[in-house]
């Protein structure tokens, strides 16, 4: 019988615990989404700014990373995140080219921000 009771609170324990962390997760109401495209120049029809596929975004705070996400095959990403403001930056990082643009944002409480990013790729 004692161990009924263990094993019935022991459940009520672990279905509260997923329940609080679900739904502290589906508050934000908020993020970003867009398409990445790559930059090249100069560029010939069909090669200016392709998609950016597979490509991870980095969204920073305070110096901390807080989110990642990676681009679909069409360049198009979407990231819950809380409102406020980021550091934005590729996974990997290249000497040349200026590098992604815009590389600091801003999430506006409450909605979904439609934000495109450019890749500068250095390549001339």
């Amino acid at each position: 019988m004692r161990q009924g009771v263990r094993l019935a609170l022991l459940a009520a324990f672990v279905l509260a615990f997923s329940a609080t962390g679900a739904s502290s997760g589906s508050r934000i109401t908020s993020g970003l989404h867009g398409r990445v495209t790559l930059f090249f120049s100069p560029c010939s029809p069909g090669t200016c700014n392709p998609p950016a596929k597979n490509f991870t975004l980095v969204f920073r705070r305070k110096g901390a990373v807080v989110a990642r996400t990676k681009t679909d095959g069409s360049g198009r990403y979407r990231l819950r995140l809380k409102a406020g403001s980021y550091g934005v930056s590729p996974l990997h990082r290249q000497r040349i080219g200026t590098g992604l643009t815009p590389n600091r944002v801003t999430v506006p409480r409450g909605a979904w921000k439609r934000l495109n990013f450019s890749y500068d790729t250095g390549r001339r």
